[in-house]
């Protein structure tokens, strides 16, 4: 008979070669090209390859993982069947046939095709057998801190093979001015580029779902989003050299949003010098200062206000410089053109502290936003914030 692919036939090897899975191997998709000629009236299924066991007339092919000792093993937990003929069904020509498998990355295989013929002549033709695998980033999902660089050694590679690259992961938080990013290889010379996006499922490659794509020839890469989309994004860094290097990802948005809850005293700290991005500090100075890039969001519900008559809010200066503290309800304090917009914003007495209590119309259930501004233009400052809640009356203050 001939082959589905090309003009000649070959017998197939009686000796097993055994398959690994890649490593990265999300799904992989087995093909092959299958044909049967049956002398017998029909198919039977006799329970195992053993010619003694009558009727047993069968083709079978198998997957079996891990590698059996016994090639002969005919099902069980490590046998997964491809394709069985069944009664009634007759011989065909060629077919193509087709299963996915899923969950065998790094797993070794054995692709077995048999048959017993007890009942007469039984013929089975194979050809043209492929597996291709999707094959995914092994080093994923590294979670980025704000403005924390974060060091990783990438082999050479490329985003064909998958083999020279990592993922990171930054969360932007909702109303954000700008995220900034920065990927610095250890060696000036290295060839590294990065890809950002905001969707990238495991069996992806990031080439495909890219957003941004820095390819610098050089060992440094920086990117700026303003008004960038709120959400989690991936950061695909490709080392294109010819060695592994070492690779350090900073990311950072603008503003960093972190909890605070009533009672709790939290540090934080103005650093208009040191500490940031170079290319960011630019947008956190204002008319008289600079502003922390972090602010401190407190969530206020009704139950919690029911039994409260005020919120005192305490701003410590731990450096003895002059502070300022902004408020805003329900989103987050916003800078433009040196200009903070904000609700509320009262200063420290004599560069050390700042205290008050918000009640009647101020207290109102929602989002509070804080964030501190110096007025130094020294090196860091820092400040300490408390908020709690008081059942006590407090002096109310009125906006105009």
């Amino acid at each position: 008979m001939q082959p589905s692919n090309s003009c000649f036939s070959a017998p197939l090897s009686e000796s097993p070669e055994d398959i690994k899975f890649p490593d990265n191997a999300i799904k992989c998709d087995l093909r092959f090209d299958l044909a049967v000629f049956n002398s017998a009236d029909d198919f039977v299924d006799g329970g195992s390859f053993d010619f003694a066991d009558k009727p047993n007339q069968q083709v079978r092919v198998d997957l079996i993982s891990p590698v059996p000792t016994d090639p002969f093993i005919y099902a069980g937990p490590t046998v997964t069947n491809i394709f069985t003929t069944a009664p009634k069904s007759g011989g065909f020509r060629y077919k193509t046939f087709s299963r996915e498998i899923t969950g065998v990355a790094n797993k070794a295989f054995r692709l077995r095709f048999a048959e017993v013929d007890t009942n007469g002549p039984l013929n089975a033709y194979v050809d043209n057998v492929k597996l291709s695998c999707v094959l995914g980033i092994q080093e994923r999902n590294h979670a980025l801190k704000f403005n924390e660089g974060l060091k990783k050694t990438i082999k050479a590679g490329s985003f064909v093979d998958l083999d020279g690259v990592r993922v990171f992961a930054y969360q932007v938080p909702e109303r954000a001015a700008l995220f900034a990013l920065r990927v610095r290889a250890t060696s000036p010379q290295a060839n590294v580029d990065a890809l950002i996006g905001q969707a990238l499922r495991p069996e992806e490659n990031p080439r495909e779902r890219a957003l941004f794509a820095l390819t610098n020839s050089l060992g440094e890469e920086f990117l700026i989003l303003f008004q960038p989309q709120p959400g989690p994004y991936w950061i695909a860094v490709e080392n294109l050299s010819n060695a592994d290097q070492e690779v350090e990802v900073i990311a950072l948005a603008i503003f960093d949003i972190q909890a605070l809850l009533s009672g709790q005293s939290i540090q934080g700290q103005v650093n208009p010098d040191v500490g940031l991005l170079p290319q960011v500090r630019q947008y956190l100075r204002t008319q008289g200062g600079f502003l922390s890039p972090t602010q401190h969001r407190i969530i206020l519900t009704e139950e919690q206000l029911k039994t409260s008559r005020g919120l005192r809010v305490t701003l410590r200066s731990l450096s003895g410089n002059e502070l300022k503290l902004h408020l805003r309800y329900e989103r987050a304090v916003e800078l433009s053109g040196g200009r903070v917009h904000s609700d509320l914003t009262l200063g420290t007495r004599d560069g050390k502290e700042l205290e008050f209590v918000l009640a009647g119309n101020l207290l109102k259930p929602g989002s509070l936003f804080f964030v501190v501004e110096s007025l130094a233009t020294g090196p860091l400052q820092s400040y300490e914030l408390r908020a709690e809640l008081l059942k006590l009356e407090g002096v109310e203050l009125v906006l105009k």
